[in-house]
């Protein structure tokens, strides 16, 4: 089954440095073929059975780096459909990769008038940001979403959206 790893919180700011071929390599003893990276922020494309889960990869990844990590899986199929209920214009949505399905009462929580125009709107463990000034240019919607739903995430632009989607089939 093809699927997509997404890493959260690697390479950024020169932090929680993995290289690239080196994380291939982890995915690859674990028994993954056809094992791809894409850009440097912690994307990998493998095809592997669905017992190779994200607390395996994160157990390896912290024996191999010596770094906690946290892993979230997509497959095709979700990343297709993420792509195609869009509700908003490309230009402006970036997407959250949920760790765990966030809670209602959670969600209630959020004052996304206070921040307009920027927004959200979940779908299933994943949601949709519409972030007009960019993830740098919030005016503090994604801290007050972090806090107020209490999910880790972790967050790519559309266009690697679009291209995970693409790498994935």
């Amino acid at each position: 089954m093809r699927r997509v790893a997404l890493l959260r919180g690697v390479n950024v700011g020169g932090k929680a440095k993995v290289v690239m071929p080196a994380l291939k390599k982890v995915f690859e003893d674990l028994g993954a073929r056809d094992v791809d990276t894409y850009i440097q922020s912690g994307n990998v494309i493998f095809n592997a059975p669905a017992t190779l889960n994200a607390k395996k990869l994160e157990t390896a990844i912290e024996k191999h780096f010596h770094l906690k990590v946290d892993v979230t899986l997509r497959t095709h199929a979700q990343l297709k459909a993420l792509v195609e209920e869009n509700p908003y214009d490309d230009e402006v949505v970036h997407v959250g990769f949920l760790f765990a399905k966030p809670k209602k009462a959670d969600l209630a929580r959020v004052d996304a008038a206070k921040y307009e125009p920027e927004g959200f709107m979940v779908r299933g463990d994943d949601v949709y940001l519409h972030l007009p000034f960019g993830v740098g240019g919030s005016k503090g919607f994604m801290p007050h979403f972090t806090k107020r739903v209490g999910v880790p995430m972790t967050v790519r632009n559309w266009n690697t959206v679009k291209k995970l989607r693409d790498l994935s089939s």
